[in-house]
């Protein structure tokens, strides 16, 4: 029996098609978030990619190196390492963990003064208004719950009060 991320078996296949599906549907919404139509990327990618290659790599039906992925991130502005992360995530079936910013302030214990500090600078590093809500990446929570000296999945329990209502436990 081979590796489930062999891409000789079933399960590898369906993996990697799925792999190569989220890769183009994350540039596209890096493109997107840009403002930016395929004929402005590739404008502004000084002739690196035509729009063409940009459309086929977003519909998935060719694949894109990991430089040309790299070239992409930077070109919508957005970290690369960032980027892969929420493929991976969406590849793996995980929700990121919304934090309802209103519910922290009726939390106690020590994760409640953790998460209100840790929420404010994602804000201002993110150079954004305070929200209703706030996503965090698994990273997020791995460095949370070290701080608080627990596991992450009981610091995700201890903070289920202030998870918001869109956000599905478990994830």
């Amino acid at each position: 029996m081979g590796c489930p991320f062999d891409p000789a078996t079933l399960v590898g296949r369906m993996m990697f098609d799925t792999l190569a599906e989220e890769v183009g549907a994350a540039l596209r919404r890096a493109r997107e978030a840009r403002d930016l139509s395929l004929r402005d990327a590739a404008s502004a990618s000084s002739g690196a990619f035509k729009p063409s290659t940009l459309a086929s790599y977003e519909r998935a039906e060719r694949k894109v190196t990991i430089e040309r992925f790299f070239q992409l991130a930077f070109l919508y502005d957005i970290s690369p390492v960032r980027l892969i992360a929420n493929v991976l995530r969406r590849v793996e079936g995980r929700s990121p963990v919304r934090i309802d910013v209103r519910k922290v302030k009726s939390m106690a214990g020590v994760e409640a003064g953790i998460v209100d500090g840790f929420i404010r600078n994602v804000f201002i590093l993110r150079d954004q208004d305070v929200a209703d809500t706030v996503s965090l990446r698994e990273g997020d929570l791995e460095v949370l719950a070290t701080a608080t000296g627990r596991r992450v999945q009981e610091f995700r329990d201890a903070i289920e009060p202030a998870l918001a209502a869109d956000h599905v436990s478990g994830g």
